[in-house]
């Protein structure tokens, strides 16, 4: 099952605050073309091949 990008991004957040809790964000090759990422912190979330383009 694929989790949806906000869960995706919680669960990052949590993992940015403790690494013991939630999960590194894994969005390699995700396609987030017109993406709202605005206030999103991807520290550290691995983001190769990803589409980009006309995120925010």
């Amino acid at each position: 099952m694929k989790l949806e990008i906000s869960e995706i991004l919680y669960e990052h957040n949590k993992w940015l605050v403790d690494v013991e809790e939630g999960k590194l964000a894994d969005l390699s090759g995700a396609d987030l073309n017109w993406a709202d990422l605005s206030g999103a912190n991807l520290s550290g979330a691995n983001l190769s091949g990803a589409n980009l383009r006309d995120a925010n």
